[in-house]
């Protein structure tokens, strides 16, 4: 028992020190003998939280199970909460910090990690009553008053917002950007952009990038057209402008790509699945099962991320060789990572389309909306295939009467009309197997309904 205790004692003093790596080790031969030891599970638990949140989650569900106390559950539920919601699991992440608030129902920082949480699943008058009773206990927690004004927004209730956002004794860019939306919302534009213009360079761009991810279109058009002409070599933010103006450019530059993708990887799978419902890659990876009649010799995924597809397209086809394409390095690293692909490759698809073998099948999940004129596309496409290769993929769905082929969303993402994919399938020998309509995941509460494609080459 002395040597367990020296243990904890130790394991302890070296997570406190920032030691983790230490402190992880002294931890894992506690458990060893002691499975069930809190300090060890909860210590895990913390260390591997942002990290890889899948691994916390069993060391803080057996530290909640060992608490001795109220506090100790508490504390255990909290983190739990946190990790859950980093995998963007969000129900349950609520379940956990509703136990947690039960067990300590006066302590601010569980009120807060409450009310994040329902900010993501968009619960706003419940969010509001948690800061509120946050507030009320410590008036001095800024970012609870920052988050409170979020909600209060999202109620339409600008005035009260604003009152929040005055009584905020710091001037950062977030505090800034909230406040120039609200002003905006108000009827206050001139207001709005004079809050604004007093950011640096950088978080103007911070601030034109928050506008936009919270619906405020006009707005973040003026940020980014302030930005642009002060940084005009910033083509993603060019891009950026063109796409919340709706203007037709044919595709986005290559280092918006690969920059939003690198600085989504960790959460990309997460966020898509759990959150948004996605459901392309299923349905690309079915249907390529289902029409492949060639033998799979080899099948490259296009836009392959973090590997979605290719698990899919293992489980449906698990002799087949699969090769992954990719802009993004991290998202590379990361399919690298889950042994899916039998060769993975970093480069634009135009490019690498150019200057390949021919492949089996070609599969292509949540890709082609990021590409506008699609002639180069299916050129390539039609160019890696084999004779009776098949090119199974999916588009945004275009309104059957819009006047253009395809058409740039303030999302940054493409829509295709489904004539225009048939032309272009037959000017370039693929002929259509199989087309349908289906919703392909969900975003701020409306189904974003795409059409799955199935060609093949004559």
């Amino acid at each position: 028992m002395k040597t367990h205790n020296a243990l904890v004692a130790k394991a302890t003093a070296l997570f406190q020190q920032g030691k983790s790596a230490l402190a992880a080790a002294v931890c894992k031969k506690i458990l060893q003998t002691h499975p069930e030891n809190y300090q060890a599970n909860i210590i895990l638990g913390a260390i591997t939280l942002h990290s890889a949140p899948e691994e916390a989650i069993p060391y803080l569900e057996q530290a909640s199970s060992s608490a001795t106390t109220p506090a100790l559950k508490a504390q255990a539920m909290s983190n739990l909460s946190l990790a859950f919601g980093l995998l963007s699991r969000h129900e349950e992440a609520l379940n956990a910090i509703n136990q947690a608030v039960d067990c300590a129902p006066q302590h601010p920082l569980f009120l807060c990690n409450r009310a994040n949480t329902l900010e993501q699943l968009r619960k706003w008058s419940l969010m509001e009553q948690d800061l509120q009773k946050a507030l009320q206990i410590d008036p001095s927690l800024q970012d609870a008053r920052l988050s409170l004004a979020v909600s209060l927004r999202h109620q339409t209730r600008w005035p009260e917002a604003l009152a929040q956002l005055d009584q905020i004794d710091r001037n950062d860019w977030a505090v800034c950007a909230e406040k120039a939306i609200v002003l905006w919302l108000n009827g206050e534009p001139n207001a709005a952009l004079k809050q604004a213009a007093t950011l640096p360079l950088a978080s103007l761009r911070s601030a034109a990038d928050y506008a936009a991810e919270q619906g405020g279109t006009e707005l973040a058009i003026a940020l980014f057209t302030d930005y642009v002409a002060q940084c005009p070599s910033d083509t993603s933010s060019q891009f950026q402008l063109h796409a919340l103006q709706g203007t037709a450019i044919e595709q986005p530059p290559a280092d918006y790509i690969e920059s939003v993708f690198d600085n989504c990887a960790d959460k990309f799978e997460s966020h898509l699945v759990n959150t948004l419902s996605y459901s392309a890659h299923q349905h690309v990876a079915s249907l390529t099962a289902q029409f492949l009649s060639l033998p799979p010799v080899e099948l490259l995924d296009l836009g392959c991320g973090t590997g979605l597809v290719g698990k899919e397209l293992r489980k449906a086809l698990p002799t087949c060789a699969l090769a992954g394409v990719d802009l993004s390095a991290n998202m590379l690293k990361l399919a690298e990572e889950q042994s899916i692909y039998n060769r993975l490759i970093q480069s634009d698809i135009d490019s690498l389309l150019n200057d390949t073998p021919p492949f089996s099948g070609i599969t292509a999940a949540d890709t082609v909306i990021y590409f506008g004129a699609l002639e180069p596309l299916f050129a390539g496409v039609s160019r890696s295939l084999l004779a009776k290769g098949i090119f199974v993929f999916n588009t945004e769905k275009l309104s059957e009467g819009a006047a253009d082929s395809w058409q740039l969303t303030p999302s940054g993402r493409y829509q295709h009309h489904k004539a225009y994919i048939k032309n272009l399938a037959a000017e370039h020998g693929m002929q259509l197997q199989f087309s349908e309509d289906r919703i392909i995941r969900h975003e701020n509460d409306q189904a974003v309904v795409g059409t799955i494609f199935v060609l093949q080459k004559q």
